[in-house]
């Protein structure tokens, strides 16, 4: 997701937040209170019409991940509302005024708790982002947090006379169980959907979505409905799990949240008309075992959908990393040839006239200390005779102790009898030789390390006879950036997509395989050109620097007419998007594009 979608998500949330912690009370803040505790109030009476073992314990409670959610998006002010919520739920419906307002601090106290531990501990709302994050979720607002609100909440009623002392332990564990499961399937729920609440499918993902959803809603009511294949009750809840880890795939972490809640739905109402494998023994039971089942798989599916989206943005990352890497190496190497042309034109012009100007001289020295490779000029019997800053700062010697030194001495001693050979050849006949035509070399380093250099050769006749100066290039990072672009090369020519890079004019830099297979063209025929020669004659006029323009304020979606090598014309559906440089220029333009003919039939 980039920068512009994630502020576009949270802008609401922190707009209303801003405008409630700001002096007095807001009537917007009063509306949002007002909302929360009806919402709570109405979840509560649900909850608590299904308790058994007390009238105030309930093994299924949502309010506990209303409360939670509601803390973390909102803010710690929320809790009157919160504490309201609370005690006109209990006072309704059993015990007292004192044992309502002990529930009710319970229930609060809970809300604060987990909200501030997972604030502290666990990325705060960007919880459900990371699986690392998840799990602290678990333990610190699932298991923790809601053990605040069993003891106080339990202890409450007992002391107040409502419950027997005996019945304290089975009263806590169901009351625990409901508070965990509730936070545990509604938290993610409600702070997933709160904080990206525009849905960006595309046809194929609504109709994926739709299809999901009614195969979660047949398994459903195969494990815990009407449709249950034989009057016995067959422990078929398994039929569950595959939909929510195809949601967990396909989609994230939000679509995931929300299969799970409409799961769980599903799975109480037939449990409660006694339906499916929980549906069995005392009402009490069949809800505490459907809850852990609850549990488990939604803690299994939101840290699958986790995972898989972290994934994800690490694929995305890799293959920026992979185009940003490309294009530095490219305009190193054609800045490092045109300055290398340069400096050889100007070093042999020095040298005839060395004798006559020490002006002269002077810039010589200069253009060796501006070059960006490190310069060594070496004489026939093979010593250092001039060297530059980067030379020094290359090899890791003051300028007098390279001076005057054997050259060989900068090789490691595996290569130094047959460099000797080498040069002795190369003076009977000098010539230019270019940075890359040489097999691999490596120079050595004052502190014994070794590392592989590119070298130019440029002779230069003088009155002491011939000088050769070598242009050296350390090509450390050049190899690990090599190395990583052919990883990542990878994952672009296999993408299913057509996948096209351009640079700022518009010539194609990459394409991938399936964009020679869509347009039927040659790799080395498609590259140079502009990517003009894919628009349908139709809609070339002015269309590609309209796309340019677009993608550079915001990125650009839409559908056009190419045409094949062969001349057929063929709609597609292109997205753009800018790829930037280190400093945030831009640099590329991505752009990834598919097929529709047989969509548009």
């Amino acid at each position: 997701m980039n920068e512009k979608a994630h502020g576009e998500e949270h802008s609401v949330i922190h707009r209303s937040k801003r405008k409630m912690t700001n002096g007095q009370p807001t009537f917007k803040r009063l509306m949002w209170g007002f909302g929360v505790t009806l919402v709570y109030f109405v979840a509560g009476k649900f909850g608590l019409s299904l308790a058994s073992v007390h009238a105030s314990a309930s093994a299924v409670w949502p309010p506990t991940g209303i409360a939670f959610s509601a803390f973390l998006l909102l803010g710690s002010w929320i809790w009157p509302w919160i504490f309201a919520g609370a005690f006109f739920v209990n006072i309704t419906t059993a015990g007292s005024i004192a044992t309502s307002l002990g529930i009710a601090a319970g229930n609060t106290l809970e809300g604060i708790v987990g909200a501030y531990l997972v604030q502290r501990y666990a990325n705060g709302r960007d919880v459900f982002e990371q699986s690392k994050d998840i799990f602290k979720f678990v333990l610190l607002a699932g298991l923790l947090s809601t053990a605040i609100s069993a003891t106080i909440g339990v202890t409450s009623i007992t002391l107040g006379g409502f419950a027997p002392w005996e019945g304290y332990r089975l009263i806590w564990l169901t009351w625990w169980l409901g508070d965990v499961v509730g936070n545990v399937v509604v938290a993610p729920l409600v702070v997933l959907w709160a904080r990206q609440r525009r849905i960006r499918w595309n046809i194929d993902q609504a109709v994926e979505f739709v299809f999901l959803a009614g195969f979660l809603i047949a398994m459903s009511e195969l494990a815990f409905g009407v449709w249950q294949l034989t009057p016995k009750r067959y422990p078929l809840a398994f039929l569950c799990v595959p939909p929510l880890v195809w949601t967990a795939f396909r989609f994230g972490p939000r679509e995931t949240a929300a299969a799970t809640a409409l799961l769980a739905a599903l799975a109480i109402r037939g449990t409660l008309q006694g339906m499916g494998p929980f549906g069995q023994g005392s009402l009490h039971e069949s809800l505490l075992i459907l809850q852990a089942f609850m549990g488990v798989n939604a803690i299994m599916a939101l840290t699958l959908a986790s995972v898989v989206a972290e994934r994800r943005r690490a694929e995305k990352e890799l293959v920026q990393a992979r185009d940003d890497l490309e294009k530095r190496v490219e305009e190193r190497t054609v800045q490092l040839v045109l300055t290398n042309k340069e400096l050889q034109s100007e070093v042999s012009e020095r040298r005839r006239a060395v004798d006559a100007s020490k002006e002269s001289e002077e810039k010589f020295r200069n253009l060796l200390e501006l070059a960006p490779d490190a310069l060594i000029m070496v004489n026939a019997e093979g010593m250092i005779q001039l060297v530059n800053s980067q030379a020094v700062k290359m090899f890791g010697y003051s300028k007098e102790e390279l001076v005057g030194k054997p050259v060989d001495e900068l090789l490691p001693a595996r290569f130094r009898v047959k460099h000797q050979n080498h040069r002795q050849s190369y003076f009977l006949e000098p010539r230019v030789r270019p940075m890359g035509s040489a097999l691999d070399l490596f120079a050595l380093r004052h502190d014994g390390s070794e590392f592989p250099v590119e070298i130019s050769l440029s002779p230069l006749n003088t009155g002491d006879g011939v000088i050769v100066t070598a242009a050296l290039r350390d090509i450390t990072d050049r190899r690990k950036s090599e190395e990583m672009i052919r990883m990542l090369a990878h994952t672009m020519t296999n993408m299913n997509e057509c996948v096209t890079i351009t640079d700022l004019e518009n010539h194609i830099k990459f394409v991938n395989e399936a964009f020679l297979r869509t347009y039927g063209d040659e790799k080395d025929e498609i590259l140079p050109q502009s990517v003009d020669i894919l628009r349908s004659p139709h809609n070339r006029e002015g269309l590609t620097e309209e796309i340019v323009e677009e993608t550079l304020k915001h990125g650009w979606t839409g559908e056009i007419l190419n045409v094949r090598r062969n001349g057929e014309e063929f709609p597609i559906r292109l997205s753009t998007s800018v790829i930037h440089d280190e400093s945030g220029n831009p640099i590329l333009l991505l752009g990834v594009s598919y097929d529709i003919t047989e969509e548009k039939k």
